[in-house]
């Protein structure tokens, strides 16, 4: 028999190796000593967690299977705000992305003249985070043209329906996050020459204009505090589940390409341009 000896309570589970978990992972060790375990983007299985105490389940791919093959805690870096996850007692953690309100505030300074967004989410699990989504767009005055969807082909043949729109607007559903979709939505894009808000800088870096991307560091210091109150005593329910600290990236080649003025207020504040 084989035992594994453990350095820590905590386990970091993440994606993969590279970029953006590597940023979170030093933020989570910031906080606590943790062992660390990659997926290799979905090509290995979890691991036997159940001798941690806490697992940080790094990635939003990850999240549902740590939660799946671990019967402890867990916190998640980068949580999706799904109805099922939004219910889950055992988890706790920090989301994707900075609230709604803050990144529609950005696409309003962005693109003063919006009135109507383009989004597309599966209903069957992004049902409750589409009424907030939607009451912070109406906030600031923006209407929102939805479209559901449960695969890529879905989204392409949704995006085919909108015509009339300002902008696409990512938000952070699983299926839009897919790789297939966001080449269908970046097709679209080049094709009716609307700009697309993407989820995080990656997309940004892929094809998307602009975004109020997660920092990393804060966001695996945020998941690494959790986890040490975890350790201390407190539940991941009484701890909750909280923004990560958004930072504005653009590209501006895609700027160029469709003919997009950044304004200057929008420029001094971005922490990365792609050229």
């Amino acid at each position: 028999m084989i035992f594994l000896l453990l350095s820590a309570e905590v386990a970091v589970v993440k994606w993969g190796d590279g970029e953006p978990w590597n940023t979170i992972e030093a933020g989570i060790k910031k906080i606590v000593e943790a062992d660390v375990f990659s997926l290799d983007r979905g090509k290995k299985g979890v691991p036997n967690l159940q001798n941690y105490k806490v697992v940080i389940a790094c990635g939003w791919q990850t999240v549902e299977k740590v939660l799946s093959a671990f019967s402890g805690n867990v916190v998640g870096a980068g949580i999706l705000p799904e109805d099922n996850l939004k219910k889950e007692k055992r988890l706790c953690g920090v989301y994707l992305v900075p609230s709604f309100m803050d990144q529609l505030a950005l696409l309003r300074e962005f693109l003063p003249g919006v009135k109507k967004i383009g989004v597309v989410f599966n209903i069957d699990k992004s049902s409750s985070m589409m009424k907030d989504f939607e009451a912070a767009a109406t906030n600031l005055g923006i209407s929102c043209e939805k479209a559901t969807a449960q695969t890529p082909g879905q989204v392409n043949i949704a995006l085919k329906f909108m015509k009339e729109i300002d902008a696409f607007f990512m938000v952070p559903d699983e299926v839009v996050l897919q790789d297939a979709s966001f080449k269908f939505i970046l097709m679209a894009s080049y094709g009716n020459l609307f700009p697309v808000y993407g989820v995080t800088r990656e997309y940004v870096k892929a094809g998307a204009l602009f975004s109020l991307s997660p920092d990393y560091m804060d966001m695996g210091e945020k998941a690494g505090n959790m986890a040490k109150k975890i350790l201390g005593g407190s539940k991941p329910s009484s701890l909750g589940k909280v923004y990560p600290r958004g930072e504005v990236v653009i590209n501006l080649r895609i700027a160029e390409k469709l003919g997009v003025d950044i304004p200057r207020s929008v420029m001094s504040k971005a922490k990365e341009v792609f050229k």
